[in-house]
């Protein structure tokens, strides 16, 4: 599978439903708290982006958090889909 970051930060609401859906889906993925301007230049650096969240799977860089944007991108890289009536 390819690997998915999240870039979040701890007071951003959106952030934290897009992590809930990663782990209900039963992602693997790495959690980057860009409060830390080390971590906000990567985030940068690596998407372009400064908007939070920001996901990326593999390439693909996904800015701001829409459901089904990211259930898109997860079932073309292969992740399975959430089970019905485990939403």
């Amino acid at each position: 599978m390819v690997p998915v970051v999240l870039y979040e930060a701890p007071s951003c609401p959106p952030c934290t439903v897009a992590e809930h859906y990663l782990q209900g889906r039963q992602v693997r993925f790495r959690a980057i708290d860009v409060t830390n301007a080390k971590a906000l230049a990567e985030m940068k650096k690596k998407t372009g982006a400064t908007t939070i969240p920001t996901i990326t799977v593999g390439q693909h860089v996904l800015v701001g958090y829409v459901r089904s944007v990211v259930s898109a991108e997860l079932t073309a890289a292969g992740y399975p889909r959430i089970p019905k009536g485990h939403h």
